[in-house]
């Protein structure tokens, strides 16, 4: 071929010139090194791919995982509908057996093999769980060590269980404590993963500034309390590791939707992809020999419609992450939030019929917070830095309409989760955040001017259930739900807990003569929703519910009622794991 492309080159009837042997020497060897060159870039072997190695092998949901000091693997995972519990998968892979009773769920492995784990947890969200943090001895023995506890870590310098870095709720705030005891860290959002430094000077973590919400960023904090933000911007993150020698943090996050690649950020700030693939991969250990221990993650968030003389469930779910519905208050149209990769990086405001028929129509760019009464505006939060609060008309045929309008916001900061409609149609109650303050209910007119909190500090809404005539919301406060008063001029003393209201339960909203509210356990399958009279205490049972498939349910199961007390619209999460372990 160079012979012919040297013909091709030369002139017609131009005789070629003869070069000194010594050019032609020189020539032959710069186009020997040229061809060696190029060979090795265009034929050398390609990088070594990542090498996953199954290690479970059941249909549920895994919470965490730890590389143990033996080489084995704990982890703990719902299987098959069962209680939660902590398995080991034991060098032998794929042999499994559970090394905790059942409602045990792992948090940190010491240096010495024992275990820190939630006993009796109960399921918050994200994956994360709140209980007892107890100890658990290699032969399976249990040691008590502290109520209410969402998170802890050995610390990998000691195994005095005094030692750990813990975190936990309490008054509005979540807490850092390291070691147990000693605050280093709190914030009015919470916080997910922390991992205490191979040298047992520093926690990683990762700070989310919105509750129930995943977006954030990693941050450190000494023991003097110091932090310090090595990376943000994340619309979802989760699962933590430090590398062997500490000089980096390793996390799985997303720049947008919630599809989570694993990533590398030094203290610095410098950042730096180290795995992907397909779906959600989440990051839970790292081993000192460099291994990867990760769950790929299937999620989806369901959302199922019974409509009154229907008898078919209808399904209503877009793509990967439908959630917070709202029904109209005809109960013939569902406002709500998508959430996964497919809606954006600011979430989606969708609007479809509960009867399933007719398209999708995405509204806009944030999360739903309520319908307006007559059904022609749709109030949605862009959450995080930067945010707003945005009225959006729906307009006729039930397509956008017009420009989202941004409402004044005030000296809010950020806004959370949760909104509702007043019956008036002209006022709007949503959470939100002034800076440096702990999440507060504001109350604000669609038409103009600012917000304005209506509840104290420590009272979170029930925003579905706004009494009729919009005069009073169902809080939490003090570990009781009450009936609270929207006006403050009358807010005088702490409203007494609602009566016959069970243990674990929680209002769903009020019928429509104002008497009795819908209540309901939603940690519990089947699902049971009661009317409760509130005046004296009267239970009836009104429905009873069951997901057709629970498989991998990892999520409290959202339950909205339409105001006429004919339909209802339930949503769950479902999350199917498979752990890895990953060599790189």
């Amino acid at each position: 071929m160079i012979e012919a492309a040297k013909a091709i080159n030369t002139p017609p009837g131009r005789p070629t010139a003869k070069r000194p042997a010594v050019w032609t020497t020189l020539g032959g060897a710069a186009a020997l090194i040229v061809g060696l060159l190029a060979g090795h870039f265009l034929w050398k072997s390609p990088a070594p791919q990542p090498r996953f190695l199954d290690v479970s092998f059941g249909h549920g949901t895994i919470f965490a995982a730890r590389f143990s000091n033996d080489g084995a693997v704990l982890y703990s995972a719902r299987w098959d509908n069962q209680p939660i519990q902590v398995f080991s998968a034991q060098k032998d892979y794929p042999t499994t057996r559970p090394v905790s009773d059942p409602s045990v769920t792992l948090l940190s492995a010491s240096r010495s093999g024992q275990l820190a784990v939630l006993r009796g947890p109960t399921y918050l969200h994200h994956l994360e769980w709140k209980g007892t943090l107890a100890v658990m001895s290699p032969g399976g023995e249990m040691r008590d060590v502290l109520a209410n506890v969402e998170g802890a870590d050995w610390n990998p310098t000691s195994d005095d269980s005094r030692e750990m870095a813990v975190y936990r709720q309490a008054a509005g705030k979540t807490f850092l404590e390291f070691p147990i005891g000693h605050v280093i860290y709190s914030t009015t959002g919470w916080i997910s993963h922390m991992r205490v430094s191979p040298d047992g000077t520093m926690v990683g973590f990762l700070d989310h500034p919105v509750l129930n919400d995943s977006l954030g960023g990693v941050m450190t904090v000494d023991r003097n309390g110091v932090t310090k933000t090595l990376s943000t911007g994340w619309s979802a993150e989760n699962g933590l590791a430090w590398s062997r020698n500490g000089a980096e943090i390793w996390f799985s996050g997303a720049r947008a939707g919630t599809s989570l690649l694993v990533y590398a950020v030094d203290m610095k700030g410098r950042l730096r992809q180290v795995l992907s693939g397909p779906g959600r991969i989440l990051l839970h250990d790292l081993s000192p020999e460099g291994r990867l221990l990760v769950t790929r993650d299937s999620v989806r968030g369901m959302l199922t419609a019974t409509i009154a003389g229907d008898p078919v469930a209808h399904e209503l779910s877009w793509l990967d992450a439908s959630h917070q519905p709202y029904f109209s208050t005809d109960g013939k149209l569902v406002l709500f939030t998508e959430g996964g990769k497919g809606a954006g990086p600011k979430y989606s405001v969708c609007l479809r019929h509960t009867d399933g028929s007719g398209g999708i129509v995405r509204l806009g760019d944030g999360e739903a917070m309520s319908l307006s009464p007559d059904g022609e505006s749709a109030l949605s939060a862009v959450q995080g830095p930067g945010g707003a609060l945005s009225v959006i008309p729906v307009g006729a045929g039930h397509a956008s309409g017009g420009q989202p309008r941004v409402l004044e916001r005030g000296n809010i900061e950020l806004y959370g989760s949760g909104g509702a409609w007043l019956p008036d149609g002209r006022r709007i109650l949503f959470n939100a955040y002034e800076k440096g303050k702990r999440v507060q209910v504001y109350m604000q007119p669609v038409t103009g001017g600012p917000p304005v909190a209506v509840l104290p500090t420590d009272y979170s809404a029930v925003f579905r259930a706004v009494s009729p005539d919009g005069r009073s919301v169902a809080c939490y406060h003090g570990g009781k739900y009450r009936i609270c008063p929207l006006d403050p001029s009358v807010f005088k003393q702490i409203p007494p807990p609602i009566e016959g209201l069970a243990d674990g339960e929680q209002p769903l909203r009020w019928t429509p003569d104002g008497q009795s509210l819908y209540v309901c356990d939603t940690s519990t399958v089947p699902l049971r929703v009661f009317k409760l009279k509130v005046s004296t205490g009267e239970r009836q049972l009104w429905r009873e519910i069951t997901p057709p498939d629970l498989s991998g349910l990892a999520s409290q199961m959202t339950t909205v009622i339409s105001s006429d007390g004919r339909s209802m619209v339930y949503g769950y999460s479902r999350v199917l794991s498979e752990l890895f372990i990953v060599d790189r």
